[in-house]
């Protein structure tokens, strides 16, 4: 029955890229028919570029011959095109995008191929034909312009030799150019720790387009800025924009700023961003209406003080406009603001200082409106206003000859001052550079002057015929400071300081201490500005060589001398011996023969032995200088040494014996003088410092101290020691490791002093030693012990590498040893860092400041303890009123323009607040009010504490634990008046040295508590 029929062939499943592809009816070559150019799949890819272009037509015999050759479908197959569709995605109109078709000849001839393009939207592809050799891949560049908005597919013909016509599909959309925010809404808020007037937050514009898009914001009021304000995001990339929030304009009562800033693009779309801020209205006044410094000489700073207040129930942010500080007028005058920016807490007020210091003269008066800007508030302007004037200074001397001063010897010339200004006048004297030279203050200033010349401030002085009266102050260092110089107080920089209508007399010492001439101008001037020509005089001396040597020094220092008693084992006075050499002969000087001569008054307690005598050359004599001290008082006195030169004639004619010797007198006056020096003290004891700082320690941990009793005077002495009778709330105890015999033998004697207490406390207390007659010498002693880590925070810091802090469920915290030999350091003091020995890590004051400013302080401060130290203590008392709930009474008002009285205003201020804290349950007993202070303050109050009134030195500091007051006894370190700056200025050093670090520890201490 299946005769005739065909056998069934099964087909075979089709090839994924077959040799050959069955063709759609649509080739115009009838060779070709059925066939075209295959596709190698990941061969042909539209975004990579081929940059190499082929001939648009063939120039040999061999390429014409082979671009009109019929190809058969074999040849076709080996002919690889695509990719057959295009697909360009999205192109922004007004932008082009090109994307490549690829033709790859694997024939042996050559072949063109010519891509059919009648759109104009294809109007930029490129090249339109290619000779493309065996071998070889040519690309062709489809570039698609967008001009509008629209969905664009097109099929595109391609000829191969002109004879096999075949097509690629092309397919886009066209969109406009559009930016795309991240966001559509912004909430600003501030943080409570923020002083800032503004407040950002970030956006992001996204462009998915193919073509760069320009933009910018529009705004309305300005509340809301954007950062960049426009710009261009390029394709397929994105622009962070900052929007900050700046409440400068009252918002709509009870509600919030909101606004709407929209993005426009050019030529295309943009968006809108609303933004919602915050209410912070505040309002805030200056009390005073406006400063006035008067007239204010020029290169002087002054300060005056300003008050912000707030009105509103929110904390105000506020801003000084730098721009206003800026102006010509504002730099003239050197004007500042402290702080320039803070936080006032709701119905309180903030201080601002007002400094300037002027550079020149105007003779009208000056102000400069300075600007206040608050976060949500209106600003508010005050003048600063002031008269800076140059002060009229004259040195009356015309100039400064010291002649020939022997080596050795002190020459003295006076110097007088006038300021006829209406400012008074700071000068300065740089002898750092000349170390034989000195300046000192007379040793009394003429008193008040006549009540006609002190109502006469307006006249001006006329050639030299009027000279200001003389200074009348109670505190005469405050003429005259120095600082830096030798021991022997020499080689100083000394400011003077010159009252308006007044006189200061001085003198300039010279003391040779080379041989030779010295000539130089005198370096006087003008602090800050430059030297006028009435300053301008010369100082001249020369170095004599001596005819007369002494030695080791023309100066004897006897020091602190015990009073002679008649009950005292000592009966003979204190003796120093010094030798006098006959030095002529050296050099080209001729030999001579001396006769000295030198007179002690009879009642002075030094004395000279021998009196006088005769030196030949290079002979010499030791003389003996005794003290006898019968006074408890400072002793000095100036001995002048005659010189003569003795001649011996020789015999008269008939005589056997020569006549009596000439003497021929050296000098008008003394040849030079020898300065000796005392102080007779009754025996005392003294200490090597003025208290006793315990280490802070947990509860139950001893604290232990060493230090030292000091004999001056004692022969032999049992020392006595008396603790305070209530150790419930003194638990203190003393032990002499070496005994109790103190005396010639032994000049020192330590004492461990201990304590330690189960519960929290702190004492302060004084330990008495008695002498064999009942005298009483006390030594403060203060100490602290607590449970709470934040007050024992330097003990826990010093010994973190021998202990660990144990946390138990419902139970307290407690303190465990790492080893045998750290749990002894309950015994052991020397574990423990006394107070201020290690610096305060900055992080834990960075911390402490964020703390106070977000809890307890109405404003803002940014350094600790700097800002509490230069606001004068205002915002450590608003914050201790404001945590307690009370007002702390007593405290000063204003402060004096007097720098000691200031000092001393600021110290009694701290100490009130110390007493209120302490009152209320503090454990501050080891901080003292002083160590509250700036240095410069500290050493003033110490000076008037040790009763220093030499140039502002201060009393050595100790190193030890203890305080700042160090020094064994307050009696043996006074610097004498006529040599300023001796070893007064290097202990002022050493506090400055040590101070940083007892400050920082103080102020931490009493914000812990």
């Amino acid at each position: 029955p299946g005769n005739g029929l065909k056998s069934p062939v099964p087909s075979l499943p089709k090839p994924g890229d077959g040799l050959w592809v069955v063709s759609d009816g649509q080739s115009g070559s009838e060779e070709g028919g059925g066939m075209k150019p295959r596709t190698k799949a990941g061969l042909h890819d539209p975004n990579r570029m081929i940059k190499k272009k082929f001939k648009s037509k063939p120039t040999t015999q061999t390429e014409t011959r082979d671009c009109k050759a019929t190809l058969t479908p074999r040849e076709l197959n080996k002919i690889s095109c695509g990719p057959r569709s295009i697909d360009f995605g999205l192109i922004c109109v007004g932008s082009s995008l090109k994307k490549c078709f690829s033709v790859q000849n694997e024939t042996k001839a050559n072949i063109l191929v010519s891509v059919i393009l009648s759109d104009d939207t294809l109007a930029g592809s490129a090249p339109q034909a290619q000779v493309i050799p065996p071998g070889a891949t040519a690309g062709f560049d489809i570039c698609l312009t967008a001009k509008s908005p629209k969905t664009f597919r097109r099929e595109i013909d391609y000829v191969i030799n002109g004879l096999h016509t075949f097509q690629f599909e092309v397919a886009a959309q066209f969109v406009p150019v559009t930016l795309q925010l991240s966001q559509n809404e912004l909430s600003f808020a501030f943080d409570e720790s923020s002083l800032e007037l503004s407040t950002s937050s970030m956006v992001t514009i996204k462009n998915p387009g193919n073509t760069k898009a320009e933009y910018k914001w529009i705004d309305g009021s300005g509340t809301f800025r954007a950062e960049p304000a426009g710009g261009t995001v390029e394709p397929f990339s994105s622009e962070d924009v900052v929007i900050t929030f700046f409440p400068t304009a009252e918002p709509p009562k009870g509600k919030s700023w909101v606004e709407d800033l929209h993005l426009h693009v050019e030529g295309g779309n943009g968006g809108v961003l609303r933004c919602i801020g915050e209410n912070v209205d505040a309002k805030c006044n200056l009390v005073e209406k406006k400063l006035n410094f008067g007239a204010i000489p020029i290169g002087h700073s002054r300060e005056l003080h300003g008050t912000l207040k707030n009105l509103s129930d929110v904390d105000a942010v506020f801003h000084v406009d730098t721009v206003s500080l800026q102006s010509p007028e504002a730099a003239a005058l050197g004007l500042k603001v402290t702080p320039t920016k803070g936080k006032i807490g709701s119905s309180t007020r903030v201080d601002l200082e007002v400094s300037i210091q002027p550079t020149a003269e105007c003779e009208l008066e000056t102000t400069v409106p300075v600007t206040i800007h608050f976060r949500g508030g209106k600003m508010i302007q005050f003048p600063v206003i002031a008269r800076p004037r140059m002060p009229f200074v004259e040195i009356i001397e015309d100039e400064f000859d010291f002649g020939g001063v022997t080596l050795g010897a002190e020459g003295q010339l006076p110097l007088t001052v006038s300021n006829d200004g209406l400012v008074p006048a700071n000068l300065k004297v740089d002898f750092s550079r000349f170390h034989d030279f000195s300046l000192t203050l007379e040793d009394r200033q003429p008193r008040q002057p006549s009540a006609d010349h002190k109502g006469d401030l307006s006249a001006t002085r006329t050639g030299t015929s009027t000279v200001p009266p003389l200074v009348d102050l109670d505190d005469e260092n405050e003429i005259l400071t120095v600082e830096g110089g030798n021991e022997q107080g020499r080689g100083g920089v000394y400011e003077i300081a010159v009252p308006s209508q007044r006189t200061v007399s001085l003198s300039v010492h010279f003391y040779p201490s080379r041989v030779g001439p010295q000539a130089f101008e005198f370096p006087i001037g003008l602090i800050g500005l430059p030297k006028p020509p009435s300053l301008r005089r010369a100082i001249a001396g020369e170095g004599l060589r001596p005819l007369l040597l002494v030695s080791p020094s023309t100066s004897i220092d006897f020091k602190n001398r015990v009073l002679l008693r008649a009950d005292s084992k000592r009966k003979s006075p204190y003796k120093e011996d010094i030798e006098l050499t006959n030095g002529t002969g050296g050099g080209d000087q001729a030999l001579r023969t001396l006769r000295w001569s030198l007179r002690v008054p009879h009642h002075s307690p030094f004395s000279v032995f021998p009196s006088e005598g005769v030196l030949e050359p290079g002979a010499s004599t030791t003389l003996s200088v005794v003290f006898t001290p019968v006074e408890a008082v400072n002793f000095s006195l100036k001995v002048p040494v005659v010189l003569e030169e003795v001649f011996q004639d020789p015999p008269a004619e008939g005589q056997e014996e020569p006549p009596e010797p000439r003497y021929e007198r050296i000098g008008d006056g003394p040849y030079l003088s020898i300065e000796c020096r005392g102080r007779g003290i009754h025996p005392t004891l003294a200490f090597d410092r003025r208290e006793v700082t315990m280490p802070i320690v947990p509860t139950g941990i001893e604290s232990r101290t060493v230090f030292y009793v000091i004999n001056q005077g004692y022969d032999n002495l049992e020392l006595k020691a008396k603790v305070p009778s209530d150790t419930t709330r003194v638990p203190i105890t003393l032990q002499f490791p070496e005994g109790c015999m103190i005396g010639i033998a032994k000049q020192r004697l330590p004492v461990e002093i201990t304590f330690s207490s189960k519960r929290p406390m702190s004492f302060s207390a004084k330990v008495d030693f008695l002498d064999a007659e009942g005298n009483r010498f006390s030594l403060p002693i203060a100490g602290t012990t607590d449970n709470s880590i934040i007050t024992t925070f330097s003990f826990v810091q010093s010994n973190l590498d021998k202990m660990s802090i144990l946390q138990r469920d419902g139970k307290a915290p407690m303190i465990a040893w790492k080893n045998e030999a750290a749990a002894n350091a309950k015994k052991a003091a020397e574990l423990l860092s006394w107070p201020g020995s290690e610096a305060v890590p900055e992080h834990v004051m960075e911390t402490l400041t964020r703390w106070l400013n977000a809890t307890s302080l109405k404003s803002n401060v940014s350094s600790l303890p700097a800002d509490f130290i230069n606001l004068k203590g205002r915002p450590f008392v608003d914050m201790v009123e404001f945590l307690s709930g009370k007002t702390i009474q007593n405290l000063p008002k204003k402060f004096s323009t007097n720098k000691k009285e200031a000092a001393m205003q600021l110290y009694n201020l701290y100490d009130t607040v110390l007493s209120f804290l302490k009152s209320h349950g503090a454990l501050l007993s080891t901080v003292r009010p002083e160590y509250l202070l700036g240095v410069d303050d500290c050493i003033r109050v110490i000076n008037v504490q040790t009763g220093n009134t030499s140039n502002g030195g201060a009393q050595t500091p100790s190193t030890r634990p203890g305080s700042l007051h160090g020094g064994a006894s307050e009696a043996s370190s006074r610097a004498s008046r006529s040599r300023p700056g001796t070893s007064a200025q290097g202990k002022n050093r050493e506090v400055e040295e040590v101070f940083p670090f007892v400050s920082k520890f103080s102020w931490v201490q009493v914000l812990y508590q």
